[in-house]
């Protein structure tokens, strides 16, 4: 499987073993209502950020945030499921809270690979907190998305 790595403008991560902030998200068309076409299957897209976590807050987001340091790289897991039929790609979202506002510090994309894995390495290189979300497009426009996951970083 093919490891992509994320770097952020100015930003760094590590984990040691569980995992933080993991879920399925929802289907959208920009601009349209409805998840999915009739007869589509659901589509979901899991994301996992591996290190260890703590309860924490930032921009009021109260959730449990994956553990990293600057410099050391924070594995990414994920899967969509169904499998897509062909070759796809996620895009990795990152963002920073800057005050009260996540704000997006990179984008990263990703291949699917067969079973609807898909894996990569935020490498971030400042001490914060942040989010990364994947997203999956399919063809015609419409997107999945995950929750969110949440990692802050220390020096």
């Amino acid at each position: 499987m093919r490891r992509s790595t994320l770097f952020a403008c100015a930003l760094a991560v590590g984990g040691t073993a569980a995992l933080a902030g993991c879920g399925a998200g929802s289907v959208s068309r920009p601009g349209q209502a409805g998840p999915h076409k009739p007869g589509d299957p659901k589509t979901s897209v899991v994301l996992t950020l591996v290190g260890s976590s703590r309860p924490e807050a930032a921009c009021g987001s109260h959730k449990p945030f994956a553990l990293g340091r600057v410099g050391l790289p924070l594995p990414v897991r994920g899967q969509v499921k169904p499998d897509p039929a062909s070759s796809w790609r996620v895009k990795l979202k990152l963002k920073r809270c800057d005050g009260s506002t996540w704000r997006l510090v990179g984008e990263q994309h990703v291949d699917v690979e067969k079973g609807g894995h898909f894996q990569g390495t935020l490498l971030l290189r400042r001490p914060g907190a942040y989010t990364v979300r994947a997203y999956f497009y399919y063809p015609d426009g419409r997107r999945v998305r995950s929750d969110k996951a949440y990692t802050t970083i220390e020096s």
